[in-house]
């Protein structure tokens, strides 16, 4: 089963990043793009056939890249867009507050281009759009994304990370 994103990493994140201001409708707790993202403060962490990076966009939007797999590669990979069924996922957490997480944004489309897997994460993902989704356990036990019904969506338009693999 997939797990949330161990946001706890994040928890002292004071880096603010530039934003452009918000077009969303009314409540939505992103920006409409991040244009340029820098997410800073990038931690990853490994396990079998899962890793995980995390950097914050601001102290209140966590940027999550969550890889599945035992087959993982580098080179360009498309995002899935069903959280339940991705093997390369890319999320922004918003309204992150001690440990609470206010908004769940999954990519629905965009590219992530992994430049080396180990000992550093390193790559870029670019022309992401990203969904305001829940996420909810099903029968199986998976953890599955179905679109928010508030309209928000955020963007991000490139963003580099590379971050030490803790094992």
């Amino acid at each position: 089963m997939k797990r949330l994103a161990p946001l706890a990493l994040l928890a002292g994140c004071t880096s603010i990043t530039g934003t452009q201001p918000d077009a969303n409708p009314p409540g939505c707790l992103a920006p409409t793009v991040y244009d340029p993202a820098i997410a800073t403060e990038q931690h990853a962490e490994a396990a079998d056939g899962f890793v995980n990076l995390l950097g914050a966009l601001s102290p209140f939007e966590v940027f999550s890249l969550e890889l599945y797999g035992d087959d993982l590669t580098t080179g360009a990979h498309a995002v899935g867009d069903q959280y339940a069924t991705c093997e390369v996922c890319v999320l922004v957490y918003a309204g992150f507050d001690d440990g609470a997480i206010g908004a769940t944004y999954l990519a629905t489309s965009g590219n992530v281009t992994i430049n080396s897997l180990a000992p550093r994460l390193s790559g870029a993902v670019s022309d992401l759009t990203l969904v305001h989704v829940d996420l909810q356990v099903d029968l199986d036990d998976q953890l599955r994304s179905s679109p928010s019904m508030d309209g928000c969506v955020t963007a991000v338009t490139s963003l580099i990370f590379d971050a030490e693999v803790a094992r």
